[in-house]
């Protein structure tokens, strides 16, 4: 927690820490019902939870997880809530990462040595974190924007795949349910890379 206190001192956003556990589900607080990545990320700015994998009511997120990998079915819900092409959302929906393995289940919360750090923050804070990042690695953060999948796939998905600073302009249900404000954005990064930017 110490180190989550550092970004928070150094930028001004809140965050949360994430640990993403494969085959088993660790004691603690388990989430009481059904919910997004995101809404989970949310909740836990103020409590340590549990999420386990079959309480993930997100087809978007358990397709992240690694729980699913029938990208044809998640197409054809997309398009139940969208107009636009099959072809347009297939090609989106394969770029954005998964897990290699299934995830068992989520710790979220703010303890010490999670895998990574998320935090919903206004764009001046997130302008700042890739000034930082600039500074630091004499380049920009490589990554993607998409509004599919694009905090469960885009951030944190991304984030085992290749450690280094991911941001996220969220999807339209985690922006239409209140989950990310209108003036926010998501960021999320490695717990190893804190003491780098910080």
């Amino acid at each position: 927690m110490r180190k989550i206190k550092l970004l928070e001192d150094k930028f001004g956003a809140k965050w949360t820490g994430i640990c993403l556990n494969y085959g088993y589900i660790p004691d603690g607080v388990r989430v009481k019902r059904e919910m997004r990545v995101c809404e989970a990320i949310a909740e836990s700015f103020d409590r340590e939870i549990i999420l386990p994998a079959y309480m993930v009511n997100c087809p978007g997120a358990c397709r992240s997880m690694g729980l699913t990998d029938n990208d044809e079915e998640l197409c054809r819900m997309i398009l139940e809530k969208n107009v636009v092409s099959y072809d347009s959302v297939y090609s989106a929906v394969k770029t954005v990462p998964r897990t290699a393995m299934p995830v068992s289940s989520l710790t979220l919360g703010r303890f010490d040595a999670p895998y990574m750090v998320i935090s919903f923050m206004k764009p001046g804070i997130a302008m700042a974190m890739v000034r930082q990042w600039q500074t630091v690695f004499g380049k920009g953060p490589e990554m993607e924007i998409s509004t599919f999948l694009s905090i469960c796939g885009g951030v944190m998905s991304a984030i085992v795949q290749k450690e280094q600073m991911y941001i996220s302009l969220g999807c339209p249900s985690s922006r239409s349910d209140g989950i990310i404000n209108s003036d926010e954005l998501v960021v999320g990064l490695p717990y190893s890379l804190i003491d780098v930017l910080t």
